[in-house]
């Protein structure tokens, strides 16, 4: 199941860097970039069950405008996307403006992006009561439902614009504390930032438990097949949480963050001891796009 629909507010980190002399040069009108996004997930469980799934999507940002209060960007779906995936991401085409000196990026289509959103809603299976609720399948996110959260979605595919250093703390939603980023040397003058945090139990039972209440609400079913699947549920709710959040972002000589690799590993115990290791890594790549024949 494609879950981009409803990531309006992925919760992904962000590394709390400061400037250096690293940082990377202004954006010039014109310029496009295309921008990958994979997510592998291999579940294995102590009874011998495997899951795994591979996931890609494709996006290009185009910069409009430099202007004096910012740039003017354009986030889309790659050309050669169908026209099934663009109703289902409802969210692209859309513009931002990031403003100069930093801070939120601000919605520019907003009526364009909210008429996607009212037809994905009355095609789909998503009510609006269960939007606000956390979620937990890639990554944690919230569930949100109209217009304006929809920059939050760029979370997912919007690489750091402002140069990481070493030392840097960066957090994660599903961490217990954040951690130093450590830098190491890449070829050709390039450099990667990575840093290691153990998960928080709770907040991954938080999340893991909106997802089910998500699940069980847009599953149907008779209010005594609730209730039973309820009671299965918590008969094998997982006794112990632990596991690790494992990130990296390469660079290259300018500074340009070119890649944010994001590996998740949740190990959890179930009140009948059966151990299940989830393991999900994202990759995102931004590289300049190829010229339209």
């Amino acid at each position: 199941m494609r879950r981009f629909p409803v990531i309006l507010a992925l919760l992904l980190p962000q590394a709390l860097a400061a400037q250096s002399p690293a940082t990377p040069p202004p954006p010039r009108a014109g310029e496009a970039h295309e921008i990958r996004l994979e997510r592998v997930l291999a579940e294995t469980a102590t009874d011998g069950s495997e899951t795994a799934s591979n996931e890609q999507d494709k996006f290009v940002e185009r910069v409009v405008a430099v202007r004096e209060g910012g740039v003017e960007l354009e986030f889309d779906h790659a050309p050669d996307v169908t026209a099934d995936t663009r109703a289902l991401i409802w969210q692209f085409p859309m513009r931002v403006l990031r403003p100069g000196g930093g801070g939120a990026l601000q919605l520019l289509n907003g009526p364009e992006v909210e008429a996607r959103l009212a037809r994905w809603l009355a095609q789909s299976r998503w009510p609006r009561a269960l939007c606000g609720r956390m979620v937990y399948s890639w990554s944690a996110f919230r569930s949100e439902c109209e217009a304006q959260s929809a920059v939050r979605a760029l979370t997912l595919i919007d690489l750091p614009t402002t140069a990481l250093r070493d030392g840097a703390l960066y957090g994660d939603p599903l961490a217990a504390a954040p951690a130093p980023l450590r830098r190491e040397a890449l070829r050709p003058g390039g450099a990667a930032f990575t840093a290691t945090l153990a998960i928080d139990a709770e907040a991954a039972r938080r999340v893991q438990a909106e997802e089910t209440m998500i699940s069980d609400a847009l599953g149907g079913g008779t209010p005594e097949e609730r209730a039973a699947l309820q009671a299965e549920r918590a008969a094998t709710a997982p006794r112990r949480i632990d596991g690790t959040v494992r990130i990296r972002f390469e660079t290259d000589a300018a500074g340009h963050v070119l890649r944010r690799i994001r590996v998740t590993e949740l190990r959890t115990e179930r009140m009948d001891g059966e151990r299940t290791t989830r393991t999900v890594t994202e990759t995102v790549e931004r590289r300049p796009a190829r010229p339209t024949p």
